[in-house]
Parts: C-alpha cells; sequence; structure tokens
C-alpha cells in the first residue's frame, strides 16, 4: 500500500497571567509562548514520510521497547525510521503511585541523543505527557541495531496504559 503522510498541525502552547492582588500597587505578569509545524509527505525541512501512533498497556513491573528500525507497522505498512522529527508520549493512569521511564539507546547514544549522562532516564508522573517536535532537515537519527529502541519502564504494581505518536523520515 502506498500511503501518504501529512500533518497538519502540531503544537506547543502556555498562556499565562500572575498577579498579586494584595499589594497596594497590584501586580502582574502576563505572556504567552508557543511554536508549532506542520509536515509535508517526504523528506526534507517541513517533511516527513513515516508515522507510528499506538496505545501501551504495560504490565506492573514490566517493560516494553519499540523498535524504530524495525516490526512497527501503521494501516500494514512498515514504519521503519532513519530520523525522528516528533514524539508524543502521554502516561494516561492516573493512580499516583505509578511511574513510567524511559530509556533505550535511540533517546541516550549517538550525538543527536536526546538524554545524557552514564545511566540516563526520563520519569513521566501519571497524567504529564511530553512533546518533542521540529522541522530540521535531519531530526534526531535512527540507527538499525545500535540506535533504534525506546524502552517504557512501568515502575509500580499495576498496569498503565501510555499514548505514543512518533513521526519522522525513512
Amino acid at each position: 500500500m502506498a500511503a501518504t503522510l501529512t500533518i497538519s498541525t502540531v503544537k506547543h502552547s502556555i498562556a499565562w497571567t500572575y498577579g498579586d492582588s494584595t499589594l497596594i500597587a497590584p501586580t502582574n505578569s502576563s505572556g504567552n509562548l508557543s511554536g508549532s509545524g506542520s509536515y509535508t509527505h517526504g523528506t526534507g525541512v517541513g517533511a516527513a514520510n513515516k508515522l507510528y501512533a499506538t496505545t501501551l498497556t504495560i504490565a506492573g513491573g514490566a517493560n516494553t521497547s519499540l523498535d524504530l528500525s524495525g516490526s512497527l507497522t501503521t494501516l500494514g505498512d512498515a514504519q521503519v525510521f532513519t530520523s525522528v522529527k516528533g514524539i508524543y508520549i502521554k502516561h494516561k493512569t492516573s493512580a499516583a503511585s505509578s511511574t513510567l521511564s524511559l530509556n533505550g539507546v535511540f533517546l541516550t547514544q549517538g550525538t543527536n541523543s536526546i538524554l545524557t549522562g552514564t545511566t540516563p532516564t526520563l520519569v513521566i508522573r501519571p497524567g504529564y505527557a511530553l512533546s518533542l517536535f521540529g522541522s530540521t532537515s535531519g531530526g534526531y537519527t535512527v540507527t538499525n541495531t545500535t540506535q533504534d529502541l525506546i524502552t517504557f519502564t512501568n515502575n509500580a504494581a499495576g498496569s498503565i496504559d501510555v499514548d505514543v505518536v512518533i513521526f519522522g523520515e525513512g
């Protein structure tokens, strides 16, 4: 099947107002920061041609890995990534004792790694999400067998659900 990928909007946004009305001269601060992008089908700046989206259910104390250059499929099409331009991960479980740890060679090895250090791990608390995207031509490199796994570890006794969306080039 020949599929075409178009991502119309990817967005980060925060708007705030912070004030203290108890002062003689009330003060406040407000602002807005946002970033957005869109991607057409293809490769290069502002383009992507691979997409993987799923909800993972991870048993208590267990882990699962996504092989970005291996067995991922979307609508029957193999999603073999050579670079990642965007990733969204949401820890959907609300139990306060459940935490999700992310590690794996895609996140931690290579010159463009997302995490660095001797034992890097990113912890996502219940109800929180991580979103990372950009429109440069290269993205985060995926190298088969050496830099292609993202490991999701459930540090709790009960199972957790995690939404995952990854897009990029292949």
